[in-house]
């Protein structure tokens, strides 16, 4: 927020539908990070990468995991 970085698991709709939109169209790999931020002309992608090199942050790390088992159909 202005020049403080912040973490909150909270999204915007508007911010989780513009990640997807780059995600449908710059896809790295089948499982990788994109980092974005609300700027004043609107949501930019700062970083993206590797998955196994990112902070976690706010993030719900059993609900990442069990997502990840899911789509890899890891038992």
């Amino acid at each position: 927020i202005g020049s403080r970085v912040t973490y909150d698991s909270r999204v915007d709709q508007d911010e989780i539908n513009f990640a997807q939109e780059m995600v449908l169209q710059f896809q790295l790999a089948e499982a990788f990070v994109i980092d974005i931020a609300l700027t004043e002309e609107g949501c930019k992608i700062v970083e993206a990468g590797c998955i196994n090199s990112c902070g976690f942050y706010d993030c719900n790390l059993n609900n990442l995991i069990l997502s990840l088992e899911n789509h890899f159909n890891i038992e």
